[in-house]
């Protein structure tokens, strides 16, 4: 993450998930003809079909035909849910934080 991230969108993108979503990061939410929802990541795409994980973690990828498809729209909300460093303690925020921009120091040579 550190990688595509300054150190401040990086902290940015943990405190307010909602407020940038990388494109590509983003979940569809997909409305089909028969009224079926479903929402999660596009993994794979062509001119006949759309592949969607869910977001269910056991859930398995669903092929959806673009014929069925009635609506389609990125999601505005971030997978990851706000107020998550509310429910870790002090070293573990810290900890997090060095993970993430440990590639951001080696690339700087910092």
């Amino acid at each position: 993450m550190g990688k595509r991230l300054s150190l401040h969108d990086l902290l940015e993108s943990i405190v307010l998930p909602s407020k940038v979503i990388a494109e590509g990061d983003a979940a569809s939410e997909i409305e089909m003809k028969s009224g079926e929802i479903t929402n999660g990541r596009v993994v794979r795409e062509d001119d006949q079909a759309v592949v969607v994980l869910p977001q269910t973690a056991t859930a398995e990828a669903v092929t959806i035909r673009k014929t069925d498809i009635l609506r389609r729209e990125l999601s505005k909300v971030s997978n990851m849910p706000t107020g998550i460093l509310n429910t870790l303690q002090e070293p573990q925020i810290l900890d997090l934080l060095a993970y993430l921009i440990s590639d951001v120091v080696e690339r700087s040579g910092k």
